[in-house]
């Protein structure tokens, strides 16, 4: 593999790329052929590289066409002009080929960093809502069933005004009460008076609470209904949103492994290349020792002539 020190050095320029993609997974077994040419049969000028379609047999055949890095691989190799410092060169053809597959990561990292998950706070806020909306509602039933339950203490009060116009009617013919014919003095009758007249204003302060009540209860009841489709929307809006992030973050898996698959060709590739430049050059250099043995036995062997002549 390629090492990473090179993080920091300059970035490629960016190439257009095209890729098309099924949902299956890449087939690890696409092979890359290339063809290396040779400059007086020393160094590599240039190396063509090609992605081969392959298709895989299922009841539906998927066909996967892949130009992701083949032409800026190409190009990264067209860029890399021959010079006589070999080593330097296959440095500069590692560095470009690492450089390019780094910034083709990062660029899909920031796509899929821009994608995230919808924020949870409105649901919990309208969570809380609701739960304070629901405490109420249990409250005002609860008060209504203790209005209920007080509704025949109520109601006898409230009848209690003709009560005491039929005592006071007794009283003014000299007659006694209604319950036991006994006369009612005048200061139990003021005393029944402010009392049923108490009586009376409280009645009227507890159907007075009660119509508030009753009408925070509609409006409550509203706004939970409301509160409730406010929710259903916010999760039917995070299931989309985590769908989204689902599908973008396999795509970006997808090309990851390719990244990944075609990073390891290049590299078989470029050890290729280095073997093969071994091997070149110490061919070269042992026709050059044959070569220099050839010189030094002829030199010894015109001497020895020169000698043999003078």
């Amino acid at each position: 593999m390629l090492s990473e020190t090179t993080r920091n050095n300059s970035i490629l320029p960016e190439e257009s790329t095209k890729i098309l993609m099924q949902p299956s997974r890449i087939p690890n077994n696409s092979a890359i052929t290339s063809t290396p040419q040779q400059n007086n049969g020393a160094d590599m000028s240039a190396i063509n590289t090609q992605t081969v379609t392959k298709k895989r047999t299922r009841q539906q055949t998927v066909t996967v066409e892949n130009a992701f890095p083949s032409k800026d691989i190409e190009n990264i190799f067209n860029r890399i002009q021959p010079s006589p410092a070999s080593e330097n060169q296959m440095m500069e053809l590692q560095r470009q080929v690492q450089m390019f597959f780094i910034q083709k990561e990062r660029e899909w990292e920031n796509k899929l960093a821009q994608t995230k998950p919808p924020d949870n706070e409105e649901l919990a806020l309208s969570k809380i809502k609701l739960k304070s909306g629901q405490a109420m509602i249990s409250r005002i039933e609860n008060f209504n069933k203790i209005l209920k339950s007080k509704g025949q203490l109520l109601a006898r009060l409230s009848n209690s005004n003709s009560f005491f116009n039929g005592q006071n009617s007794v009283d003014d013919a000299g007659g006694g009460t209604p319950r036991n014919g006994y006369p009612l003095s005048p200061g139990q009758v003021d005393d029944l008076t402010r009392e049923r007249n108490s009586l009376r204003e409280d009645c009227a302060t507890l159907e007075s609470n009660y119509a508030d009540l009753f009408k925070r209860y509609e409006k409550l009841r509203e706004n939970c209904v409301l509160l409730k489709n406010s929710e259903e929307e916010l999760k039917n809006t995070q299931v989309e949103e985590a769908t989204k992030y689902e599908n973008l973050l396999g795509k970006f898996k997808e090309l990851r492994d390719t990244a990944d698959f075609q990073l390891n060709q290049a590299n078989l590739e470029i050890q290729r290349i280095i073997k093969q430049h071994e091997e070149n050059t110490l061919g070269l250099r042992c026709r050059l020792k044959m070569n220099e043995t050839q010189i030094q036995t002829l030199n010894l062997t015109i001497q020895g002539k020169v000698r043999k002549i003078f």
